[in-house]
Formats: structure tokens, sequence, C-alpha cells
């Protein structure tokens, strides 16, 4: 029983793993935004506990010498999150906001935008980590999310948004429901709901730096989204990472209802992908999930190596030297991928090689034949 309540605890977690400000979360939003590919197949940084620990124990002794650094309030915050720490980090918010008060009051904008949105991140998973015990913490931590997205709207590639529909849907969800006939709606539905553009930015934005790695509702979500935005071959890729995190074990908190006239339906609401284009998905996503599993596993090796040393990245300018970051081999799912479109193909030049040929000599036949009658003339 333990393992599914684990697996449970980390599907709860990952609807509100979003709103992270530290010098990851900046490096991250330095790229050049979000590569779904790799963010669906797993090809994305996900670092050590240690990374998060030796961060912490560092962050610690500056802010003794540095208290007016505010970032550093957010780096050991997050840190303290990342190991499960939530009082910790919730705390690590408290201090923050003396040092902002006492220096900034009402200015600096994007200051108190970082204090909000991660004290609401913060707050989310102290609840969901003690068994969503009362209504109370999980409201403080929406209105703090809200709070964040009026000051900044459109940081995180939306991701804030996203959050708060996601911990809006949570308590929909937990709530018992007396009328006849009531379903919870699924995380997508909610969205759809929400009416939030682009929201698959957000949701990849949110298993990139957040936990939903291991969501399914997240990845159901994230295809709906896509295929509402046309990308109906990522959206397959997506579902297939879903089933995937499903075979494993984990559940879904509300799982999707197949329609019975067509069951691909609520995976892709708008635009689907061709047959030929899910037959080369199913085949290839396996392979890209096991590039990416060797990847991360590599990086952790090597990082762990150093860390175990007491080197960081954070401080050591080398720390990377040596590591190689191969990018994987995408093949493009053409229509010639598909082994029925190979066949038919062959098909379909057989039969022009054969009408060419019945044609070809009925011409000769024709030509044989004038030929034998002016020679019969003279």
């Amino acid at each position: 029983m333990r393992r599914p309540a684990a697996l449970l605890f980390w599907s709860l977690a990952a609807m509100s793993q979003a709103c992270y400000w530290d010098r990851d979360t900046l490096a991250a939003e330095a790229a050049a935004g979000t590569d779904i590919l790799k963010v669906v197949t797993g090809r994305f940084e996900r670092n050590p506990p240690l990374y998060y620990q030796l961060r912490l124990d560092r962050v610690r002794t500056e802010l003794k010498a540095h208290p007016d650094r505010l970032e550093l309030y957010d780096d050991a915050g997050a840190a303290a999150d990342r190991l499960g720490r939530y009082a910790e980090a919730i705390e690590w918010m408290a201090r923050k906001r003396a040092q902002l008060e006492l220096v900034l009051r009402d200015g600096n904008k994007e200051a108190w935008y970082r204090y909000y949105a991660n004290l609401g991140t913060f707050r989310a998973h102290g609840w969901l980590g003690g068994g969503r015990r009362g209504e109370a913490p999980v409201a403080k931590a929406a209105n703090e999310i809200a709070q964040a997205i009026r000051i900044n709207p459109d940081a995180h590639f939306g991701r804030e948004r996203v959050q708060l529909v996601a911990l809006q849907w949570l308590q929909r969800i937990s709530k018992p429901r007396k009328e006849a006939g009531w379903k919870p709606p699924t995380l997508a539905a909610a969205i759809e709901e929400a009416k939030i553009e682009r929201a698959s930015l957000g949701l990849a934005g949110i298993v990139r730096l957040g936990n939903a790695w291991s969501s399914p509702d997240m990845f159901y979500a994230l295809a709906s989204s896509l295929s509402k935005e046309g990308q109906a071959q990522l959206a397959n890729a997506a579902v297939l990472r879903a089933k995937e995190i499903e075979r494993a074990g984990g559940r879904c908190l509300v799982s999707p209802e197949i329609a019975a006239l067509d069951p691909t339906h609520v995976y892709y609401p708008e635009w689907k992908p061709a047959p030929h284009q899910r037959r080369f998905n199913e085949a290839e996503f396996p392979r890209l999930r096991a590039e990416s599993d060797a990847w991360h596993a590599r990086r952790t090796a090597f990082m762990l190596e150093r860390l175990k040393s007491g080197r960081h990245p954070d401080t050591d300018a080398s720390f990377w030297a040596g590591w190689s970051d191969p990018q994987p081999v995408l093949k493009e799912p053409g229509w010639l991928s598909d082994p029925m479109n190979r066949l038919t193909l062959l098909g379909v030049g057989l039969l022009s090689s054969l009408l060419a040929g019945v044609v070809a000599l009925g011409v000769w036949v024709v030509r044989w034949r004038r030929r034998k009658r002016r020679a019969a003339l003279n």
C-alpha cells in the first residue's frame, strides 16, 4: 500500500509545482522557450537532493552576512521546498517579507511578485504533504498565486495562471458533492473552462520546473491543450507519456472518460494525429524515452561525483567542464514512415508500371499493323 500512496502524493504535488523563483528558474527562463518534445520525453534538467542541500547550507551562511540580498531568500526557500521541508520554506519567505517591508515597502514589483509566487507554491506543497487537512491553507495558496499574477501576469510562460487553475481544481475535486450525477472535471476540462491562451507552455513549464513529471493528469491536460493548438503530433506524445506513467502505477486524480463512439476524442478534442503519425510515435517514443533516461542518469552521476566533493555549479565556474550533452536524433514522421503507406506507394508504383507497359504495348501493336498494311499495299 505504501507505493500507491506515494504515487498519489506526487500526483497531487504535481498540480502545484509551478512557481518556483530561484536562480535555476532564471536560467531556464533564459533558454529559448520551452521545448515541449524534450519535456514530454524527459530530457530536461532534474537535480539530485544533494544539489539543493549544498545550496541551502551556503545561502544560509551568506544571508547572515548579507540579509538584504533578496534573491538569496528565494534560493533558500525553493531549496528547502525541493527537499520536502515546507515549513522551513515558508519561514524563509517570512524572513524575505520582513526585508521587503524594511527596505522596499511598495517598490520593486518583481521582488514582491517572486515573494507571492514562492509563498503560494510552498504553502500548497505543505498542504498536500500534510494530507490536505483543512481548506484554509490551499485557499491562502491560491490567493497568493493570484496576487503574483496580478503583479506580473506574463511571467513564467503563463505557469502561474495554469497553477492557479490547478489549485482551484484541486479544491473542487476534494470537496464532496451531493448532487446526483455530479462528476469531477478533469484538469484538462478545468483549463479549458479558464480559457488560457497557449496553455501548453504553462503546463510544460510546470513539468520542467516542478514535479509534474509523474502526473498523468498533467500530461493528459497537456495533450488536450496541444490538440486545441493544432499540434496533434506533440499531443500524441503527451498521451503516450501519460499512459507510460499509468503503466508504472501512477494514477489520475480524475481519469478522462473515453467516448464510446470516438475513443480518441477526449485525448485529442480538436486536432488529431493521423494514423501513420500515431504508429510512428508508438515506435519512436520508447526510443526517445530510453535516450532521455540514459541522459538523465549520466547527468546525475556527473553531478553527484562533484557535489560529494563539495563543488557546486553556483560557485564553481568549472563544475560542468567535461560534461558532454549530445542532442537526441529526432526522426520526422513523414508519410513514408507508415508501413501501410509504403505498401500503398509500392502498389501504386507497380500498377503505374503495368499501365505504362500496356500503353507502350498498344502503341507498338498499332504501329506494327500500320507498317504491315503499308507493306501489303506496296
